[in-house]
């Protein structure tokens, strides 16, 4: 990961498992997490890193460059590939690909998730060039994903298109 993506982007602050004391803290049960509160060594290839947000939008970045053709780690066919909607299906192999988000028109690539002690979403729209990173650092228990959706509803209008108006 640090060879093949990571350092073709730039991104440094990347680390695995959960982040130390002195670094924003994840929240579960109303504390902060620890350990014991971390998903299980299984689940670190679906993830179980932690990253800045500036890292997470250099990461970002590459994707709509690769919307584009232009992505700097895979080939605009893999792209391509990871970013159309599968036959009968809502996402693609690694995004949920929507044709409007809340509305707003798209191609939207999202993805948001959990691992209990935290909750991120990202919502791109690689014809815009813009997009949406939320964080927060409480899971589902503690409404992270609550405020995440909230504020995704709040941020929408600054980075996407209004909906169409409606022919008279």
């Amino acid at each position: 990961m640090r060879r093949q993506v990571f350092g073709p982007l730039g991104m440094m602050s990347v680390g695995f498992g959960i982040t130390t004391e002195g670094e924003p803290q994840g929240h579960h049960a109303g504390k902060v997490a620890t350990l014991a509160d971390a998903n299980p060594a299984m689940f670190a290839p679906a993830g179980n890193l932690h990253l800045s947000m500036a890292d997470w939008a250099k990461f970002c970045l590459d994707q709509m460059a690769g919307y584009h053709g232009h992505g700097k780690l895979l080939t605009p066919q893999t792209y391509r590939m990871m970013e159309t909607r599968l036959p009968g299906a809502t996402s693609g192999l690694s995004w949920g690909v929507q044709d409007s988000l809340a509305g707003f028109e798209g191609p939207v690539l999202t993805h948001a998730g959990s691992d209990g002690n935290w909750y991120a979403l990202v919502a791109l729209f690689p014809k815009t060039r813009s997009g949406i990173l939320i964080a927060a650092n409480a899971g589902e228990d503690m409404g992270g994903d609550k405020a995440a959706r909230a504020a995704t509803k709040a941020l929408l209008p600054k980075v996407a298109k209004p909906p169409a108006a409606p022919a008279k």
